[in-house]
């Protein structure tokens, strides 16, 4: 598995892990793993985001943001009456393909930067 897909999944798991305390809060809550390249991981995380309607809160950890479709699908959550908090690394929002700029000035969403030496923590 290249370091590629192994992002890729950790960003899904993570985003899948986040929103399941959200929705699980009186309940369990469960991991569940998806695999890239057998599963499309953006639209699992598209799936996974719609659900962050009903809590009307949305928590995203990422290390690198890059996918355009899913930064469209928080700014549409926002709109739509989501609070959401975004956590990054401070050196990956510097990327050219990094899409965190397209969340300036949209209500509703939060970011908060890690300044680190390049990896966010789990205690953040």
């Amino acid at each position: 598995m290249s370091f590629s897909s192994i992002k890729k999944v950790a960003i899904s798991l993570g985003l899948s892990l986040v929103l399941s305390q959200a929705f699980m809060s009186n309940s369990f809550a469960y991991t569940v793993t998806y695999y890239s390249p057998q599963t499309n991981l953006q639209t699992v995380d598209l799936s996974w985001l719609q659900k962050a309607l009903i809590p009307k809160k949305l928590y995203v950890a990422m290390y690198s943001f890059t996918d355009k479709k899913i930064a469209q699908k928080i700014i549409q959550l926002a709109d739509q009456g989501v609070t959401v908090y975004i956590y990054r690394d401070d050196k990956q929002m510097r990327d050219k393909n990094d899409v965190t700029y397209m969340f300036r000035g949209i209500k509703n969403i939060h970011i908060k930067a890690k300044h680190d030496k390049g990896f966010l923590e789990h205690n953040a």
